[in-house]
């Protein structure tokens, strides 16, 4: 253990010594499954109370957080106590409801690497976002489903590996140059798992898997001997083949009832063809297995047990820490009205079928679900009505952010003295280089 990460220990230890914090410990290790409303802290703040309890308790700590520039910031306060790369983000799919031919997957990757993260414990902590939660995705069962366990030893026809790595979204090329693909050439296969650092070369012998070891892609030349690995899907949606005639035949009938309704309801023609036109053209590409545009328009058809990524969470031991409680209910209900009026603005058009409307969750749900089947701890800067559970046990965490001394390490200098001469630890986290040489 380097003295660095002796240093963050005692820091995270550190906490202990606070009896609000032991109260709150013990209330956490109880019996009770009442929530928690932690309150006080500045943002810095919350990061050091979340890492010390998830450290007490073992648990490893999943935090939400209204948006995009919050989960920024948190990830740079956690990343003082945690390496950069074990804080990990889930952002929100994008829903494009245009049929484009060709477009970036980077987004995708990065939501299944996290998704596989999140299943797997290997994270050192993960922030969802307000509009992640939204996102309806496939239940997990299906993921389990759809992922792959190879193991050196283990019989594997080739064939079949290929066809089944085809089925998961993965794209077969000559050679491998990136996630989400691979490549046969006899009885070797290259790999490229969505959310591995490098690609994996699996050799059989006959069916047996002989041998299995990471590559380094620009030299070719192995890294790493693995004796296991566990291939995720290479999309997030995706339609099994013994499933694709039902779903097609079942999309086929909603564009046309969409059409009916809406013709029923004084509709035009052209609102009308569309309806039956990109249902047909949507079956179409479940039929070829080939990937559509938002699939999320279906999603009451093709995943009618849908579930959110907290159900991702569930089961998993986490402690779930939920950020400023009414700012992350303002972004989930402005996330929600914008999505319906991009759905209400097209479907008028016939472009997105009526289904279309239940693509997401709605904020209420999400609180409903973290009420009843979470044990939810919240952080707040401020004690104000709704910025926390209601009949949770209150905490307070006073603290407050400290001045500036860039320019003036005087000042710091005397504060330092003074807080020494009063018996009081301080911790300064900078980092790397001429700013902790100078401190």
């Amino acid at each position: 253990m380097s003295d660095d990460d002796k240093r963050i220990r005692e820091i995270l230890a550190a906490c202990s010594k606070d009896s609000v914090f032991r109260s709150a410990l013990s209330d956490l290790s109880g019996e009770s499954d009442r929530h928690l409303n932690l309150t006080g802290m500045t943002n810095p703040q919350k990061a050091l109370v979340a890492l010390a309890l998830a450290r007490e308790t073992g648990k490893r700590p999943v935090f939400l957080v209204p948006d995009e520039l919050r989960a920024r910031s948190l990830q740079q306060d956690l990343a003082a106590f945690l390496p950069e790369e074990d804080v990990a983000i889930l952002r929100p799919r994008e829903i494009n409801f245009a049929d484009v031919d060709a477009s970036s997957r980077e987004s995708e990757f990065s939501r299944l690497a996290v998704i596989r993260r999140l299943l797997s414990l290997e994270f050192g902590a993960v922030i969802l976002t307000a509009s992640s939660l939204l996102c309806r995705m496939p239940p997990r069962s299906d993921f389990d489903a759809m992922s792959l366990s190879l193991a050196v030893g283990s019989t594997v026809n080739p064939e079949d590996l290929a066809m089944r790595l085809t089925e998961i979204g993965y794209e077969r090329t000559r050679n491998v140059e990136g996630e989400g693909e691979f490549a046969r050439r006899g009885d070797i296969f290259d790999i490229y798992p969505v959310g591995s650092e490098e690609p994996v070369r699996i050799s059989f012998f006959d069916e047996d898997i002989d041998q299995m070891k990471f590559f380094d892609l620009s030299t070719q030349r192995s890294t790493e001997q693995i004796r296991e690995i566990r291939i995720v899907p290479a999309r997030e949606f995706r339609i099994l083949a013994d499933k694709r005639e039902q779903a097609a035949r079942a999309i086929s009938e909603a564009g046309h009832a969409a059409s009916r309704n809406a013709a029923a309801n004084g509709a035009d023609r052209d609102t009308c063809e569309n309806f039956i036109r990109n249902a047909s053209q949507d079956a179409d590409r479940i039929l070829t297995g080939m990937p559509m545009a938002a699939p999320e328009k279906w999603m009451s058809i093709l995943f009618p047990d849908s579930c959110s990524a907290l159900d991702y969470v569930k089961g998993n031991g986490c402690l779930l820490f939920l950020d400023e409680t009414l700012q992350f209910r303002k972004r989930l209900d402005s996330a929600q009205a914008d999505y319906i009026q991009r759905f209400t603005s097209l479907f008028e058009k016939g472009q997105v079928p009526p289904s279309a409307a239940e693509s997401i969750f709605r904020g209420a749900e999400i609180f409903k679900k973290l009420d009843r089947e979470f044990r939810t701890i919240t952080l707040s800067e401020l004690p104000a009505s709704g910025n926390g559970f209601p009949g949770g046990h209150d905490y307070s965490v006073p603290g407050r952010a400290s001045d500036s001394f860039r320019g003036h390490e005087e000042r710091l200098s005397d504060l330092l003295k003074k807080r020494t001469a009063e018996k009081k630890s301080t911790y300064l986290l900078t980092g790397e280089g001429t700013r902790t040489d100078r401190l």
